[in-house]
C-alpha cells in the first residue's frame, strides 16, 4: 500500500443457510448494520496491528478514532422503519452485501503518524454480534418500528434484548496483510 492515497477494504457479509434449516423454505434476514461501521470497541468490530518485530503485532487505535466527538445526546430516540433505513440490509441464503472501509483518505489516515516505508500492518474484522434482526426482506418490515438514538449512527436502544430472538453472530475475518511502500 502507498504512504499515501487512498486505501480502502472492502468488507463482504454473506447469508449462509445452516445446516439444520435443510428442507426449510429459503427466509430473507433483515439486519443493522451500524456495528460494521463503527470504529474501535473492546470486543467487536474492525483492529488495525502493526508488526514489532518476530511474532509480535501491536494493536493500533488512531488518536482521531479513540477521541470523543461532538453529539447531540439530549433528543428523544428516533424511531425508523428497517425497510427505510439505510443501515438496515436484507439478505437470502447465498447473498452478499458488500461496504468499504477507509483506512486512509487523501488528507486523512488511520494509521500511526510515524508510518514509514516497510512497515507492515495487519487489519482484521474480530467479529461482531448484530445488535438487531429478524427474519423477513426490508419489504416485509415496512411496519417494523425499532429506536436509534437520537444521533442515529448507535445501536437499537428498542427493542432490548432483539426481542429475545438467539443472538446473531458475524465472525472474524481473515487477516489482511499489507506493507507500506
Amino acid at each position: 500500500m502507498p504512504k499515501s492515497g487512498i486505501i480502502d477494504v472492502e468488507v463482504k457479509v454473506t447469508y449462509e443457510a445452516s445446516e439444520h434449516d435443510e428442507g426449510q423454505p429459503e427466509r430473507p434476514i433483515t439486519f443493522h448494520t451500524h456495528l460494521f461501521n463503527d470504529s474501535d470497541s473492546p470486543r467487536e468490530g474492525f483492529r488495525l496491528y502493526r508488526h514489532r518485530g518476530g511474532d509480535k503485532w501491536e494493536k493500533y487505535v488512531s488518536p482521531d478514532e479513540s477521541g470523543s466527538g461532538f453529539m447531540v445526546v439530549d433528543e428523544p430516540d428516533l424511531e425508523v422503519s428497517p425497510s427505510q433505513h439505510e443501515d438496515f440490509v436484507s439478505l437470502r441464503p447465498g447473498e452478499s452485501w458488500t461496504m468499504l472501509r477507509r483506512i486512509q483518505g487523501e488528507a486523512w489516515t488511520l494509521l500511526p503518524e510515524d508510518t514509514d516505508s516497510g512497515d507492515e500492518f495487519r487489519y482484521r474484522f474480530n467479529g461482531v454480534t448484530v445488535d438487531w434482526w429478524d427474519w423477513g426482506s426490508r419489504e416485509e418490515h415496512a411496519s417494523t418500528i425499532v429506536k436509534l438514538p437520537c444521533w442515529t449512527a448507535g445501536r437499537v436502544v428498542e427493542p432490548a434484548n432483539n426481542d429475545g430472538r438467539p443472538r446473531l453472530v458475524v465472525p472474524a475475518s481473515d487477516i489482511l496483510e499489507f506493507i507500506i511502500i
